[in-house]
């Protein structure tokens, strides 16, 4: 079964989240306190592993704002929290139809609730008559019982007959009878379904910043609190570690001989270790070690007495030791993850649907994409994820199709007066606040720049206008049978040259070569950046002879001022003469004054440059002010090209 829809409604601060689609991996995004973590742990009592978890308390969980208002609200029943609607695979439905035939399934999607009683109801779509039809088919009895079954038209009536007629009934009517029994407890074929698939249905996993695994655990307070089931999610942690060393509590608290528990402890942790090491890049060489001591007088309650099992992590760079929960907390939460999933799989098989509430919060950008490969390798091929954050690295910017943006909307009314909506999740990142968005454009803008640097040769332009030209003038001279830009060369502009010694350090390593071609600003000198050597520095003025030169100045004042006049449109009487202005570089100011002034739309650099890409060859062939343009692009781009 897979989960491919939910709604929450009345809880917290959500009232109504409207119905969202889940994927394989889905990512909910939104700011602090917009109702991420409440979407989860709904989700999660849908159907939790421990039964206990299931329940909603009205006082604790319903919009506080409505509830003295329950009953009027509710008038016909509980309030449902959760809606969900799963499809079922091959091996459900092959399940399904063992016990009640082939065809029986009308639909092969199921849909489950919960509401505020703790009850889990399930909606399954089958056709009773058939099923019934199955069922006697199946049977051993002879035509003329079939011929008596068949006229009680639905399995529970058939029960009834049979359990009428028990005193005469045949060997094969007993076995019937026997046989219905057991697959259809309260006689309904539905019900019986159900039964089926609820034994099939995916358990949910949750799992928090809260639930990383003590450093130190006073085994006769933790055996006290498992006994009276006031198990923290630390607690169920360390037993899980505990179920994984193959050592129950009960012989930890009885053990004469602590070498032989220890290698058990100190396996499990190498296990583990190792596999959240192939993983996590910050740091390979910690190890994870065990000490079980008398608790000291001085230490602080529970710990001042009993036993004390203490874990700590060994850094031998430093050859220091701390203790797990004190230190290099993303690793304790990677470990603590790792050790819960991996009992979970083992008790659950594939039977998992994971919840994780801001995952690798703790961890640097890199040890983020360190989780993010580690979801996508080990858990999405058997099972389901959804995770909340609102950090960009955690934003799956190559699948951004599986996030939702969860915000908490309150909308202004004309009246002045506001109207709280509560949490809210969409799938088409139309948000009220944009703030939401901004992890989703954080993500995007990095994908875009390593996208756009992940040539061996790049080049870095400021604007996208320069851009244009360059594969404008590229394209018109490769035409005519001249030097025009290497097609190895990825151009990239980054909307400011200001950013140009951030990009380098960025994304300029991993054996890439780099180039900028710019008109740099004076107090910006970029031959001693690193990384960047002193030829691949270019701009337009070694190539106009003019000092401070931009790339508009390599077109002439002709080629220019035409270009303007026609991308904005600009009529005779309006039309912008060389003679106004002596040079191009003056242009922008003048232009901009001169188009307000015929009020056209403000001025923008982009713009010729689009019109000139569009039309290079009309513009370009024949235009006598071309050639000196095309002489000056040719000679860059050969340039440029020898330095590949």
């Amino acid at each position: 079964m897979r989960l491919v829809r939910a709604q929450v409604t009345h809880f917290r601060s959500i009232v109504d989240s409207n119905e969202f689609e889940l994927n394989g991996l889905t990512c909910l995004v939104g700011k602090n306190e917009s109702g991420k973590t409440a979407l989860l742990q709904a989700l999660h009592r849908l159907n939790p592993h421990g039964p206990e978890d299931a329940g909603f308390n009205i006082e604790d969980d319903y919009p506080r704002r409505f509830l003295l208002d329950y009953e009027e609200r509710h008038p016909e029943g509980e309030a449902v929290v959760v809606r969900s609607v799963w499809k079922l695979e091959p091996d459900d439905t092959q399940a399904v139809e063992e016990v009640l035939g082939p065809g029986v399934l009308i639909d092969d999607s199921v849909h489950i609730t919960r509401d505020y009683a703790g009850r889990q109801l399930w909606a399954v779509k089958i056709d009773r008559s058939l099923a019934f039809g199955n069922v006697l088919e199946a049977s051993t009895l002879d035509e003329l019982e079939l011929e008596e079954a068949r006229t009680q038209k639905s399995v529970k009536r058939l029960i009834s007959y049979l359990e009428e007629q028990e005193d005469a009934l045949s060997e094969r009517q007993q076995a019937l009878l026997g046989m219905l029994h057991a697959q259809f407890e309260d006689g309904s074929a539905i019900e019986a379904a159900i039964d089926i698939l609820s034994r099939r249905a995916p358990t949910f996993l949750y799992f928090s910043a809260y639930h990383c695994m003590p450093g130190q655990v006073q085994l006769e307070a933790l055996a006290t609190r498992k006994e009276q089931r006031q198990l923290s999610p630390e607690d169920q942690v360390f037993l899980a570690f505990l179920s994984l060393a193959g050592i129950t509590l009960d012989a930890l608290l009885s053990l004469d001989q602590f070498e032989p528990m220890l290698s058990r402890l100190e396996a499990a942790g190498t296990r583990i270790t190792r596999e959240v090491f192939r993983y996590w890049t910050q740091n390979r060489r910690l190890q994870v070690k065990f000490h079980l001591d008398v608790g000291r007088a001085g230490d602080r309650p529970p710990f001042n007495s009993g036993r004390v099992l203490r874990t700590r992590i060994y850094n031998p760079d430093h050859e220091i030791s701390f203790s797990f929960d004190r230190r290099s907390s993303g690793f304790v939460w990677f470990f603590s993850f790792a050790v819960l999933f991996s009992q979970y799989r083992r008790s659950h098989g594939n039977k998992l649907v994971i919840l994780l509430d801001e995952p690798g919060l703790s961890l640097h950008a890199t040890g983020q994409t360190d989780l993010l490969r580690y979801i996508e390798e080990q858990l999405l091929p058997q099972h389901q994820v959804i995770f909340t954050t609102h950090s960009p690295f955690m934003v799956p910017a190559s699948n951004l199709r599986c996030t939702r943006t969860v915000e908490d909307v309150v909308e202004r009314l004309p009246d002045g007066t506001v109207e709280v909506l509560g949490t809210k999740v969409r799938r088409d990142a139309q948000c009220t606040d944009p703030a939401t968005l901004l992890p989703l454009h954080a993500a995007l803008g990095y994908e875009i720049s390593r996208n756009l640097a992940v040539g061996k040769h790049t080049l870095l332009v400021q604007s996208a206008a320069e851009l244009l030209y360059l594969q404008a003038f590229s394209l018109e001279l490769q035409n005519r049978g001249r030097v025009g830009l290497d097609p190895r060369w990825q151009v990239c502009p980054l909307g400011s040259i200001e950013k140009i010694p951030a990009f380098l350090s960025l994304l300029g390593r991993n054996n890439r070569e780099i180039a900028v071609f710019s008109n740099l600003p004076a107090h910006m000198d970029l031959r001693g950046v690193a990384l960047l050597k002193k030829s691949r520095v270019l701009s337009a003025s070694m190539y106009t002879g003019v000092p401070d030169s931009s790339i508009e100045d390599m077109l002439g004042k002709a080629v220019f001022f035409d270009l303007v006049n026609r991308a904005y449109g600009l009529t005779k009487k309006q039309r912008l003469l060389e003679a106004q202005c002596a040079r191009v570089a003056g242009i922008c100011n003048f232009a901009r004054e001169a188009l307000r002034a015929r009020k056209q739309k403000a001025f923008d650099l982009l713009r010729p440059a689009v019109y000139l890409f569009e039309r290079r060859a009309k513009l370009l062939k024949g235009a006598s002010a071309a050639e000196r343009p095309l002489e000056l692009f040719e000679s860059l781009f050969s340039d440029l090209n020898a330095l590949l």
